[in-house]
């Protein structure tokens, strides 16, 4: 009998929604990681209001994946080049657009020697390359298998449910982030919504979930304890 194909077959639609969301909790995971072991302690590293979840890598994991699928017939050294290089540009225009659309900054490579204008940062580029070829490798067969076991009804629910949340998720914490910065302009709300904002997400509760968005010019400032100060 033949097998039923699975909702999620291939790289499709479905399968980069999956990859989206668990890759945006793993590099939470990998950047809460990262802060305790540079810092001793936890410092709160999400992107979202609710959950666990840093979607730049989400998103990053999703266009790597798609770079993979183009290139790796090309080989594995074509898959390190073009990722690495590709990251640069990602991670430029992530910082650049924050800034522009938000007037907050969330991260500064100006003091490192492998800065690209303060936005990006090629010895982390090198290191996606070399995770393009891991994921290639090992991460995406297993998590390509993983994904398909999960039955049809159940995987397309699941599938569905996470993009409603993650969609009302996101527009609630981009919404919240962009009124605190009318709030530092002054701008007073001009409807319910805005107010609701105001009420639910002041700037004492964003300080302690984007621990390290300022505004933008604005330095980074740790005290003698490295806990970033506001």
């Amino acid at each position: 009998m033949e097998k039923k194909k699975s909702f999620a077959q291939g790289i499709n639609f479905y399968k980069l929604v999956w990859i989206f969301v668990v890759c945006s909790v793993l590099g939470y995971l990998l950047e809460m990681g990262w802060c305790y072991l540079y810092h001793g302690f936890f410092e709160s590293r999400k992107s979202l209001i609710y959950g666990p979840f840093t979607i730049i890598y989400g998103l990053g994991a999703v266009c790597i994946v798609l770079l993979i699928q183009l290139f790796q017939k090309q080989g594995s050294l074509t898959i390190f080049g073009v990722t690495a290089a590709f990251s640069i540009v990602f991670e430029y225009a992530c910082s650049f657009l924050q800034e522009k659309v938000f007037g907050t900054v969330s991260w500064n490579y100006g003091d490192s020697i492998f800065s690209v204008g303060g936005r990006a940062n090629w010895l982390f580029a090198l290191a996606w390359g070399a995770l393009a070829i891991v994921v290639m490798k090992v991460v995406l067969p297993a998590m390509n298998r993983m994904i398909e076991r999960i039955p049809n009804r159940i995987g397309l629910i699941l599938t569905w449910v996470m993009i409603i949340g993650m969609s009302v998720n996101m527009f609630l914490s981009a919404s919240a982030v962009y009124r605190q910065n009318e709030r530092r302009l002054g701008l007073e709300p001009n409807n319910q919504y805005e107010i609701f904002l105001d009420e639910r997400y002041p700037d004492e509760r964003l300080n302690e979930i984007y621990v390290n968005m300022r505004p933008a010019g604005t330095p980074l400032i740790r005290d003698e304890n490295g806990r970033v100060v506001k």
